[in-house]
């Protein structure tokens, strides 16, 4: 026996899941589905994949297995197979409001927005569970859908998801993208105002956020006001300069974006 255990776990590298063992018990395979072991992720796969055959999970336990076994496929970008997951977690739980949310971001990773929005609708539909999760999972999930909306070009409704994910400001770390998202949708529907004020509200927070900075200086650029846009545009580029700086000195192979734009995801 000890000399089978010595040809096997060098191969695959831990225990053997999915029935490769016998002796593993339904807990054994829990653990390594949730990811409590160090485990690479086709092997938490197979670990999902063995409660999920046994035959003797209860209905809320499948759902949290198909569930884990569809966040695991999204990290090896196998979003066809996680959503084939999800679609087994809500058929177990349909009230399972998460698993709405991640299989919205699914197809938004497919580009299939329609999808997306529709599945961000219908998570923030299921009322009790999102009141159990709180006000973090309701701003993710309108900033989630926004972002479905201003990729399909809806800045209009997108805005107004930005604007709901706003009303829990200060529950998440999301509060600052979300306030420099929604202005750059202000500024490409051509409300310069409106950018510069969200702008200003993040700085006034974060005075040396390179991005916000930028963002801010091509809302000025837009209304003609070529001095504040300038102003701006130089301090960024003195904020960004520094910090990139700051990180090849001690990383000095990391390989790091060469321009505002390219950093902040923006541009003219």
């Amino acid at each position: 026996m000890l000399q089978l255990i010595r040809i096997v776990v060098p191969v695959f590298g831990t225990i053997i899941f999915a029935g490769m063992a016998s002796a593993q018990t339904l807990d054994e395979s829990r653990m390594a589905c949730r990811g409590s072991f160090r485990l690479n992720t086709n092997t938490s796969i197979s670990a999902c994949t063995a409660l999920i055959e046994s035959g003797q999970e209860t209905e809320k336990d499948l759902a949290r297995d198909f569930r884990d076994r569809g966040v695991h496929h999204h990290s090896l970008r196998g979003y066809d197979h996680e959503i084939e997951d999800y679609d087994g977690a809500i058929k177990a739980d349909p009230n399972y409001a998460e698993v709405f949310y991640l299989r919205g971001d699914a197809y938004r990773a497919k580009r299939d927005y329609d999808r997306a929005i529709e599945n961000y609708g219908q998570a923030l539909s299921v009322q009790p569970l999102n009141q159990q999760r709180g006000p973090a999972y309701l701003q993710l999930t309108y900033y989630s859908r926004g972002l479905a909306y201003a990729a399909k070009g809806e800045n209009d409704l997108a805005i107004q998801d930005f604007g709901r994910a706003l009303e829990y400001y200060n529950h998440s770390v999301l509060d600052r993208e979300i306030l420099v998202t929604r202005a750059k949708a202000y500024r490409a529907n051509g409300d310069y105002d409106l950018a510069i004020q969200d702008f200003d509200r993040q700085l006034a927070t974060q005075p040396r956020d390179w991005c916000a900075l930028y963002g801010r200086s091509l809302a000025y650029h837009g209304k003609g006001d070529e001095q504040q846009a300038t102003e701006d545009f130089s301090r960024a580029a003195s904020y960004f300069d520094d910090a990139m700086k700051f990180v090849t000195s001690r990383r000095p192979n990391l390989h790091v974006p060469q321009s505002l734009a390219q950093a902040c995801g923006d541009k003219r």
